[in-house]
């Protein structure tokens, strides 16, 4: 699987449906968003999606990568983005993501994303993109050295920045000024 760095945008994930989005590329998301959504704190995430024709089959496997990280998923349906925000709120997980093409040709697709409250945005999307890329060079490091052809330096590289994404994720999560955690009490 490839991970095209150029759907990470600054308030988004957005790419071209089976070219640069694949049900791959979700799953490996999802399980981030997974992971993110646990160290928030939370336990369940939302899902929701437009009406694009590559909405379920994407969401699906959003689920299966959440759900891998050991979090509960509650499917909305076809919603508008806004609903999707108001479902985290009033179904108390303050994590989701509205699968939506926006305003984009019919072949895009893309995420918009929240967690422990906050929606996602800038560095920690970044972030996120790095902590599926280590996983993926974890996974294929895994595999390689099965096969006796990969080295351990290799391996422990890819935990490091692993750590190094978890780390700054967490950071800019809990250090935004909307979040409920950095609230006064």
């Amino acid at each position: 699987m490839v991970v095209d760095p150029t759907i990470f945008k600054a308030y988004d994930i957005r790419g071209v449906t089976n070219r640069t989005l694949t049900p791959d590329v979700f799953r490996a998301i999802g399980y981030q968003l997974g992971l993110l959504t646990l160290a928030a704190g939370q336990s369940a995430f939302v899902v929701g999606r437009d009406g694009r024709l590559s909405g379920p089959a994407l969401v699906a496997a959003l689920a299966e990568g959440i759900c891998a990280a050991g979090v509960d998923v509650i499917d909305v349906g076809q919603v508008t983005t806004p609903m999707v925000y108001f479902a985290t709120y009033e179904l108390g997980t303050g994590s989701g993501a509205a699968v939506t093409g926006s305003h984009n040709p019919p072949d895009y697709n893309g995420l918009k994303m929240m967690v422990g409250g906050d929606t996602l945005y800038g560095e920690t999307i970044q972030a996120l993109y790095r902590a599926v890329c280590a996983a993926q060079a974890r996974e294929e490091g895994a595999h390689a050295d099965e096969e006796g052809t990969q080295a351990d330096e290799e391996a422990t590289q890819a935990d490091d920045v692993a750590t190094q994404a978890d780390d700054v994720a967490t950071q800019t999560l809990s250090a935004s000024p909307s979040s409920p955690r950095a609230a006064a009490p």
